[in-house]
């Protein structure tokens, strides 16, 4: 108890010394406020006790000034009169001067807003001629894949043309008619055969989506291709299926024969469905003997009267510069007045003797083609 009465004793002692020095610093503070307030009013009654004492000689030069002052003012009043005069006519020049430059600065702000006018022309101007240059740049794109189509065409025709008319074997147009329908035909067929496969996969695509939604395909459901959804397994099953209606007395002699006549007849279906199936592989087994022998004809000699037009004929040939072309046949028309070759685009009708030369006609029209086909490009490029 004495330990604890000692502590409260202590901690209430150490209150009352803290409250003192706070005390103490707050007279501290009042006495230098104390102190700055006594400096300032003794400056201050320095201060007007200096000012007061030269008050007593001050009527004697008042009166000492008063006739000079007299004097002074009439000699100073036309120069108050011409200052006056001169600052009226600052003024008035200073108004001058704020309307011209409201007047310059009107003009300024309008020459802005014409400047910003210009800009905004300019830009959709600028906006309207990047819109045609990539138009032109499309343009231009599609002249050139139609260009190569038609230089593609043009290299494949002239050398066609060269080995028909170099060729010493004649050439049957008939023959050449008929590998056209032929191909026309085996076209259409193709085009034909992938409509009905894209059909078929649809049918089992919504066959397939409809079982996936429901979870089974139900016997003889429709879809939405059309047609029943019926496999001759389901048919057997459902025909040998024991309902009870098969046995009543009024039906079950019509029903039995209506069973037999069914299952006759998916007997026959599926003999007629192996019978197809077998046709065929045969069919695929002879379309392969079939192009077996083709290229085994073709090796010999050729089956189609465009592979022989077409021998030799590459691509890679294209290629070539044209204008390199046209500087050889030029070298060459220079060189000789009778040029042993004669070009055209890609360098394909070709005269190498004189025995094999081109007719004098045909040779004027080949120099004739070949002259538009350089002005052609040379415009396109």
């Amino acid at each position: 108890m004495d330990d604890e009465s000692l502590a409260a004793e202590n901690a209430a002692l150490k209150r009352k010394l803290q409250s003192k020095a706070e005390a103490l610093l707050i007279l501290s503070r009042e006495l230098a406020n104390c102190k700055r307030e006594r400096d300032y009013f003794k400056e201050y009654i320095d201060k007007k006790q200096i000012t007061k004492e030269p008050k007593e000689f001050i009527d004697f030069e008042v009166i000492d000034v008063l006739p000079h002052k007299n004097e002074r003012r009439f000699v100073i009043s036309p120069e108050v009169e011409e200052l006056k005069k001169k600052l009226k006519a600052a003024h008035a020049e200073l108004k001058e001067l704020r309307k011209e430059r409201e007047c310059h600065s009107g003009v300024a702000w309008h020459q802005r807003e014409e400047l910003i006018q210009e800009l905004e022309e300019s830009k959709l101007r600028t906006r309207e001629l990047a819109s045609d240059l990539q138009a032109l740049i499309d343009e231009k794109e599609e002249l050139v894949t139609e260009r190569d189509a038609y230089r593609c065409k043009v290299h494949r025709l002239n050398h066609e043309i060269s080995i028909l008319l170099k060729s010493k074997i004649p050439m049957d147009i008939d023959a050449l008619i008929v590998e056209n329908k032929y191909l026309k035909e085996r076209f259409d067929q193709s085009l034909a055969e992938k409509e009905m496969t894209q059909q078929m996969l649809s049918k089992y695509k919504a066959m397939l989506d409809k079982k996936k939604m429901k979870g089974t395909v139900k016997l003889g459901a429709n879809n939405t291709c059309g047609g029943l959804v019926v496999t001759h397994k389901q048919v057997q099953q459902l025909l040998e299926k024991d309902f009870s209606f098969w046995k009543t007395q009024n039906l079950e002699l019509a029903m039995g024969d209506l069973r037999s006549l069914s299952l006759a007849l998916l007997e026959s279906l599926q003999d007629k469905t192996l019978a197809l199936l077998h046709l065929r592989k045969t069919n695929k087994i002879l379309a392969d003997r079939v192009n077996a022998l083709e290229t085994e004809l073709s090796k010999r000699s050729s089956v189609f009267p465009s592979q022989i037009l077409l021998e030799g004929h590459s691509n890679s040939q294209m290629d070539k510069n044209l204008n390199n072309i046209v500087k050889e046949y030029k070298e060459n028309m220079q060189a000789t007045n009778k040029p042993e070759e004669e070009y055209t685009e890609g360098g394909i009708v070709q005269v190498p003797d004189n025995d094999e030369a081109l007719p004098p006609y045909l040779q004027e029209l080949v120099r004739k083609a070949m002259e538009e086909i350089t002005l052609n490009s040379g415009a396109c490029d």
